[in-house]
């Protein structure tokens, strides 16, 4: 009686362990970031546009702004791309910076700031003769004022990248204002003329690599 009573058990404990196992493997399919793929199913991630390096690239001259992409890495096979516009606002004195989604991936302007400006102060339409482009340097100037002999002028150095407001004084000599990037921590290193955006129209343009300060935490 008792040996037909722990056979009973024996049985009845494998047959619970079999069905507990066999129902395990059902609910959970472990991944291996470790959620079950049946309780924590995900839609597929689409891929996103990927940059194979990062870079500044200052090019086309409109009505009224310079144009270019900068992309910075958000990984070894990820980055983000940005289109980047300087133009002269109000008058003179006045110049914005803006980084903004690259129209192509996106719609949006989530990186625009124009409600802080003053809504009186206008994009003005420059020309040709309020830009200077050379080797090392751009040189965005007033309009009616393109040697900033009676208002500032921005200048970009690209290598090493650095943002200067500047004006001339009653001797020609040049004054510094303002200053970014002074301390050249972030450093672009120039790359060759990019063949695809000859396609787009785009011209002037120099391309330059993004480095940017390495952190001690």
């Amino acid at each position: 009686m008792d040996l037909r009573r722990t056979v009973f058990w024996c049985l009845l404990f494998s047959l619970i362990a079999i069905s507990l196992s066999a129902s395990w493997k059902n609910i959970c399919s472990c991944s291996e970031v470790g959620f079950c793929r049946r309780h924590f199913k995900r839609d597929p991630i689409e891929p996103q546009p990927v940059v194979e390096r990062d870079s500044v690239e200052i090019g086309k001259w409109d009505s009224h702004s310079v144009t270019g992409l900068m992309s910075t890495a958000g990984g070894t096979k990820l980055s983000l791309r940005f289109f980047v516009y300087v133009y002269a606002v109000g008058g003179s004195h006045v110049f914005r910076w803006i980084v903004d989604d690259v129209p192509e991936f996106t719609n949006s302007k989530r990186h625009s700031v124009d409600k802080v400006l003053n809504p009186e102060l206008k994009p003005v339409t420059l020309s040709e003769s309020n830009l200077k482009v050379d080797k090392d340097r751009i040189v965005i100037s007033s309009p009616g004022d393109p040697k900033c002999e009676t208002s500032p002028c921005l200048e970009i150095a690209l290598n090493p990248f650095k943002v200067e407001m500047t004006s001339t004084d009653r001797r020609g000599k040049r004054q510094v204002a303002i200053t970014l990037n002074d301390n050249r921590m972030f450093h672009f290193e120039q790359h060759k003329f990019m063949e695809e955006l000859k396609v787009r129209g785009i011209s002037q343009v120099r391309s330059f690599k993004l480095t940017p300060p390495k952190s001690d935490r």
